[in-house]
């Protein structure tokens, strides 16, 4: 059979449903090409969901999920809403499986090194944190494991972008053997419906604003 590789869309959906469709296609083939036991996504609605302040987490190479929680992509106008696909922040399906998928990596290559190894994290995201040293990529870091996470979504997600904000972690898991699937310009990864806003705040936490 031959394997379809995964395309970003031209501009991304605004269902709840498309993006974890999207998600999932580019999990399984970034998993295929590095190599990577694929997560079992499990879709559980709100009304079974016994968590108030999670959307998803990652256990033994399933990725439980609840769409209600997940976030929606941000609009046109200004609000308090920063989360879009490929973006530096991104709460919607298709960057919450990436996030979980970074989880699923770095419990894998702990495996892989023989090294501890926990439910959803291991030794292996806090070698890279503390040897690039570079700070966290969201507000979301209580730990090693979330940093990792966090900033393995945007490798996967928009891979482009991570280069240039955090250019020694990129370059460490480049390095290390991790391969992106995703070729476009930064900008491009997020579609051509992506808000100026969200465009304008990469900007500047790139420094060119």
């Amino acid at each position: 059979m031959v394997r379809i590789a995964f395309r970003l869309p031209k501009a991304f959906p605004k269902d709840k449903t498309e993006l974890l469709g999207l998600g999932k296609e580019l999990m399984e083939e970034f998993c295929n090409v590095n190599d990577v036991p694929i997560p079992t996504v499990e879709v559980t609605p709100k009304d079974s969901w016994d968590f108030s302040s999670v959307c998803a987490y990652y256990r033994f190479n399933k990725i439980p999920i609840c769409l209600e929680h997940c976030g929606w992509p941000c609009g046109l106008e200004t609000s308090m809403n920063w989360t879009w696909p490929g973006s530096t922040i991104d709460r919607e399906p298709f960057g919450v499986i990436a996030h979980e998928l970074g989880h699923a990596c770095d419990v894998h290559r702990g495996q892989v090194k023989h090294i501890t190894t926990g439910k959803y994290w291991s030794e292996y995201s806090k070698a890279i944190q503390e040897t690039t040293k570079e700070p966290k990529i969201t507000n979301y870091c209580p730990n090693h494991a979330e940093w990792f996470a966090e900033i393995f979504r945007v490798f996967v997600t928009n891979p482009n972008l991570l280069k240039i904000l955090r250019p020694k972690t990129y370059q460490l898991l480049v390095d290390d053997g991790w391969k992106p699937v995703i070729k476009r310009d930064w900008k491009e990864a997020m579609g051509t419906n992506v808000p100026e806003r969200v465009v304008k705040s990469n900007l500047v936490k790139i420094g060119k604003v």
